[in-house]
């Protein structure tokens, strides 16, 4: 399932004052907040954000009042904020001012340059044709039911994934997280009929060829990896869902340019 991802920006930019009278809420989001920040890094999910955003999440998150045993926390975040930069999804700043979320994403102590930075946010999702979900919390999430947007008539409905509620964060991502699966013809012994072998699957540990799957860049729905441990390419294709079969490729001119550059081969 491709989407984008959106995330709830007072997850990182904090409300100062509510920060000191409810502090044990915010230590609770601290480990809610890393475990959100782990799925999106390890999906290497596209995220909706402008460098302008980045920039006010960055000089906003409240770093210089965590308590000592929190810093690691707040070098999660700043590690986060600062590598997704291929992984992120710009847009336009907009001139639309009537565009409202259900609840409002705009929170009163943001900065004006943060609200406007929200403002094209929301707009950002609430004119694109493509899929978003929206992650939040639950001390943070003011709502009900899942986002909307509006603007005039037009109403817009989001996937809303409350990130520490129940099992809702591993629920998702266990749909769209790809799963090796074996297929025998590709066995690294051959009997029968000629097929590309496995190298990287003894027949029984799937941990390898998991990991390289995990790790494979996806180009128009073909994942790619290199096998340094057995000096082959493998390629990933989907069967039923998030199911993926392996197979050695020998021929690196078969692989993408931009998958060779990316894995420096």
């Amino acid at each position: 399932m491709e989407f984008n991802t959106v995330i709830d920006i007072s997850s990182i930019i904090w409300n100062k004052e509510d920060y000191n009278s409810n502090m044990n809420e915010y230590y609770k989001l601290i480990y809610s907040v890393s475990m959100l920040l782990e799925k999106l890094k390890k999906s290497k999910s596209k995220i909706l954000l402008r460098d302008e955003l980045l920039g006010e999440m960055i000089n906003g998150f409240p770093f210089d009042r965590l308590p000592n045993e929190f810093h690691t926390f707040g070098d999660i975040v700043y590690l986060f904020l600062g590598k997704i930069g291929s992984e992120f999804i710009t847009y336009s700043d907009s001139t639309v001012t009537d565009i409202i979320s259900i609840p409002n994403q705009i929170k009163e102590y943001y900065n004006d340059i943060t609200k406007n930075e929200v403002m094209y946010l929301i707009f950002k999702i609430h004119s694109d044709d493509f899929k978003s979900v929206y992650f939040t919390f639950e001390y943070l999430w003011e709502g009900l039911d899942n986002l909307r947007t509006k603007t005039g008539k037009d109403f817009k409905e989001y996937e809303t994934i409350i990130s520490d509620k129940e099992n809702d964060l591993n629920d998702f991502f266990a749909k769209i997280e790809p799963i090796f699966e074996h297929n025998p013809k590709h066995d690294r012994i051959k009997s029968g009929n000629y097929e590309a072998s496995l190298s990287c699957y003894d027949g029984t540990n799937t941990e390898l060829p998991q990991k390289l799957l995990d790790n494979s860049i996806e180009i128009n729905e073909i994942r790619y990896n290199y096998d340094s441990l057995n000096d082959v390419w493998v390629v990933f294709r989907c069967h039923l869902d998030n199911m993926y079969h392996g197979y050695d490729e020998n021929n690196s001119n078969k692989i993408p340019n931009i998958v060779r550059e990316k894995l420096h081969r």
